[in-house]
């Protein structure tokens, strides 16, 4: 893992997935499956997985778009919570999508950039009492 700034993980958090990522500025991104299974084990413990973001590594500078030949093409996802949505309901459906959206990338067949870059995924996460915290209240 590149030592940019530690990244802010639980304590818990499995050290072979720390060691395979790459962190960057308070931020930690992983190759395509274990960007998964970092999203599964928060998860399994609670969160809710509300975005992520591709991240090109060169010369350990993290890069967040793919070069094509029609311009820069970020690829990204967030999404948030639904009108009378439970956090239950909400932390199963957007982790499905994050980990959908990742699973699904596909190098751009036009890009102007190698087809082999060191592709990885930050994950952002939240849990229930942070939103609490800040005053949101999901219903029962």
């Amino acid at each position: 893992m590149a030592r940019y700034a530690k990244p802010r993980l639980p304590n818990d958090f499995p050290q072979p997935l720390i060691d395979r990522g790459f962190a960057y500025h308070g931020e930690i991104g992983w190759y395509i499956d274990d960007a998964v299974l970092a999203a599964e084990w928060f998860c399994g413990r609670g969160a809710a997985i509300i975005g992520t973001e591709l991240w090109l590594v060169r010369n350990s500078v993290v890069q967040p778009h793919v070069q094509t030949e029609s311009g820069i093409l970020a690829y990204n996802y967030s999404t948030t919570t639904l009108p009378s949505e439970t956090w239950e309901a909400f932390a199963g459906r957007s982790s499905n999508e994050v980990t959908a959206f990742i699973r699904q990338f596909r190098w751009p067949r036009n890009a102007t950039e190698p087809v082999e870059q060191d592709v990885r995924f930050s994950l952002d996460w939240v849990w229930k009492e942070w939103l609490e915290d800040d005053g949101f209240r999901f219903p029962k």
